[in-house]
């Protein structure tokens, strides 16, 4: 009689978490907290590319994430490439951002070669109305940047902050909806559960 196989026992993501902590000194916790640019930690002038600096520099500085902006992004394979090898070179997950809130700040979607969804500037969709192509733009995009390696996206002034406007005396009327607050709920009820969360904060 062939012995059954022992079952193998089965872990909560918590309870995982909680175990790779267990391996973790209290400074590699304290630089999880930080999010910075790549030039900030591998001190090159302009990160285009990910090798033996940003290799040494996670080493020496095991930061929770890296923001990569416009100057970082020339080309689709380029960032893919470089967002794969800065992935690889961490020895905890890395959370690889952009900064993209559509309109005029738009890092990858300005760009052709990075062949990305650009979304409008929010007073645009608030202008419209239609929560519904909001949705739709916002998940193509979150898709276009989890292919190309990004696993945070600052989609600021859609989902993420649903902001509004009362003042033209605003940091930026162009990233608020200045809408209605029946359109912001209805944007906000858009996101459903599964959906590229990951990719949408504000």
């Amino acid at each position: 009689e062939v012995p059954a196989e022992p079952e193998t026992p089965s872990f909560t993501a918590e309870q995982m978490a909680q175990a790779y902590l267990l391996t973790m000194t209290t400074e590699e916790k304290l630089w999880q907290l930080f999010i910075t640019k790549p030039e900030a930690i591998t001190h090159v002038n302009l990160a285009t590319r990910a090798g033996e600096a940003t290799k040494t520099a996670l080493e020496i500085y095991p930061v929770g994430g890296l923001c990569y902006f416009a100057d970082n992004l020339k080309e689709a394979e380029q960032v893919k490439i470089m967002l794969s090898n800065t992935q690889a070179y961490a020895a905890t997950g890395l959370f690889l951002c952009i900064d993209e809130e559509g309109g005029t700040v738009s890092r990858a979607g300005s760009n052709p070669a990075m062949e990305v969804t650009a979304m409008k500037a929010a007073a645009e969709y608030g202008a419209a109305g239609d929560a519904a192509v909001l949705y739709a733009d916002a998940v193509k995009l979150a898709q276009d940047l989890t292919a190309l390696g990004y696993y945070y996206g600052d989609i600021t002034g859609h989902f993420g902050s649903l902001d509004v406007t009362f003042s033209v005396r605003v940091y930026d009327p162009e990233q608020s909806y200045a809408a209605p607050h029946l359109y912001l709920s209805n944007a906000g009820k858009a996101i459903k559960p599964g959906d590229y969360a990951p990719m949408i904060f504000g």
